[in-house]
């Protein structure tokens, strides 16, 4: 095989937010920032050289016309 390929990684943290005499105790989400490894398919080399890179296929704001919010970066190349 030959060519390019990225593994992506995003970590999410649970916190609880402590219940006030207005608001019950409630836990949130928050996601934190994703990490993309983008790789030569034969050697498994890093490929560090954003010409080489996939592409970005999708346009975040395309997505926020129904997402309120998204915990993503997109991959640059």
């Amino acid at each position: 095989m030959t060519g390019t390929d990225v593994i992506g990684l995003e970590g999410r943290r649970s916190y609880t937010i402590p219940a006030t005499d207005k608001y019950p105790a409630r836990t949130v989400r928050v996601g934190g920032k994703s990490v993309q490894y983008f790789f030569d398919v034969a050697t498994g080399a890093a490929v560090t050289d954003p010409a080489k890179q996939r592409r970005v296929s999708v346009d975040n704001d395309k997505c926020l016309v129904c997402h309120g919010r998204l915990s993503l970066t997109a991959a640059t190349g």
